[in-house]
């Protein structure tokens, strides 16, 4: 008479599926994607350092004498800042440091040739 019942939820279905297709890239980008707000500080600290290093790389290379490259190679990176001292979602945060890398590749190589 005194059974207990225990419900068993699977790691699956207590996650928000973030899967979209099938596959293994699929699988592996929802995995990391899931893992990407746990790992927070890590990731943050990673890419503050690579932009900062790409942006004065850029500058050295020859965007000094430009104000215009300069804007390029500020307003995306003090946006990147703002985005992470506003703790927004990581998500967001990648996205805004891809198009400041972006940006900075742009005009290291531009200035190179």
């Amino acid at each position: 008479m005194g059974q207990t019942v225990s419900i068993k939820e699977s790691k699956a279905s207590s996650k928000e599926n973030i899967q979209t297709g099938s596959g293994l890239i699929s699988r592996l980008s929802a995995k990391w994607v899931g893992n990407i707000e746990q790992q927070r500080y890590g990731i943050i600290s990673v890419l503050l350092l690579w932009n900062v290093c790409l942006g004065g790389i850029a500058v050295g290379v020859g965007a000094l004498s430009s104000p215009v490259q300069i804007g390029f190679l500020i307003f995306p990176t003090m946006g990147l800042l703002a985005w992470i001292l506003a703790v927004q979602p990581m998500k967001t945060i990648l996205s805004i440091a891809s198009v400041a890398t972006i940006i900075d590749i742009v005009l290291i190589v531009y200035n190179l040739l």
